[in-house]
């Protein structure tokens, strides 16, 4: 398994097993955790997203293909998920902006 498919299938697990308590939080608040964890990570971190800037923004940008992506590896959580498109949007908005900013 390539190393960005196990860091897609830790995600899907990180949601599943915490999938109330993200929907129960403001998008924004979810992004800021995100981001905490990011910078435990710098300068590494920064340099990953910089490289990958390309396919990073082209997903965040269009939520689309992250959830059509999703919906071929787990359907289960993608029909989750769909019940939350307005909270989704927020959150891939948010956090496409502060990672673009970030890497800034």
């Amino acid at each position: 398994m390539s190393k960005i498919n196990t860091i897609i299938n830790m995600i899907i697990n990180y949601v599943k097993e915490n999938y109330d308590e993200l929907m129960s939080m403001d998008p924004k608040d979810v992004v800021m955790q995100l981001m905490e964890a990011i910078h435990e990570y710098e300068p590494l971190s920064k340099v990953y997203i910089k490289m990958f800037w390309n396919t990073i923004s082209k997903y965040l940008s269009n939520p689309t293909l992250i959830m059509m992506e999703l919906r071929n590896i787990d359907p289960e959580l993608y029909n989750k998920l769909m019940n939350n498109v307005d909270w989704l949007n927020k959150f891939f908005y948010i956090l496409y902006t502060t990672l673009k900013n970030y890497i800034s």
